[in-house]
């Protein structure tokens, strides 16, 4: 008889663009992948079609015609962080796998470096850099102009943040959930942090 195991991943469509994936049926030798309505024998393999899928959104983000300049750094959830938060386990803990957890954990740290990713082909700053944290919130590196990071708040909740240190400002970057995911929802998340920064952050060589 084939039993159900449920691994919920509930941030997912709410802090990155990419579709979900799902441990649908197991048999007690056997697990499925599911990534985008269609399933898979392996991890690795849904893996690469969400891979593939985000590397299609990417290719279609445009520079913007006029950047803001400075430097940008994104703190991403470690994978510590992302399984605490992003990670809710149904059914019967006993079939839950290590490699199963590891495979909801690795889509979400896709989803979430992709979002940077698209940060970087926007072209708002000169440069983009990345980095993961247990406490994203709470990560400081001096010689940045502006800080993007992703605040896992609960297994319901996660906010994108714009930090701005010279200016000792903060704001809230929202996920336009009304539109698709994919293209249309990481372009609002752009024109989003470009508006914010464009707005706020004065930097030295522009200071009279």
């Amino acid at each position: 008889m084939l039993r159900k195991i449920g691994i919920i991943f509930i941030l997912i469509c709410v802090a990155t663009l990419s579709g979900c994936v799902t441990f649908p049926i197991v048999t007690p030798t056997t697990y499925t992948y599911t990534y985008s309505g269609k399933t898979y024998s392996s991890p690795q393999q849904a893996l690469d079609a969400e891979q593939a899928d985000l590397d299609r959104v990417i290719r279609q983000v445009f520079p913007t015609k006029n950047p803001v300049g400075g430097r940008a750094l994104v703190v991403l959830p470690s994978r510590s962080l992302i399984e605490k938060y992003g990670v809710a386990k149904t059914g019967n803990p006993a079939m839950v796998s290590r490699d199963m957890v590891d495979f909801i954990v690795s889509n979400l740290d896709m989803g979430y470096r992709t979002m940077a990713d698209a940060l970087r082909a926007r072209n708002i700053f000169d440069e983009v850099v990345v980095r993961n944290d247990d406490k994203p919130e709470m990560y400081v590196l001096p010689g940045y102009d502006a800080i993007i990071y992703l605040a896992l708040l609960s297994q319901d909740q996660a906010q994108w943040y714009l930090k701005l240190p010279q200016q000792n400002k903060e704001v809230p970057i929202y996920m336009d959930l009304s539109r698709s995911i994919g293209i249309e929802r990481v372009t609002a998340w752009l024109d989003n942090i470009e508006k914010n920064t464009r707005e706020n952050l004065i930097l030295k060589e522009n200071k009279n």
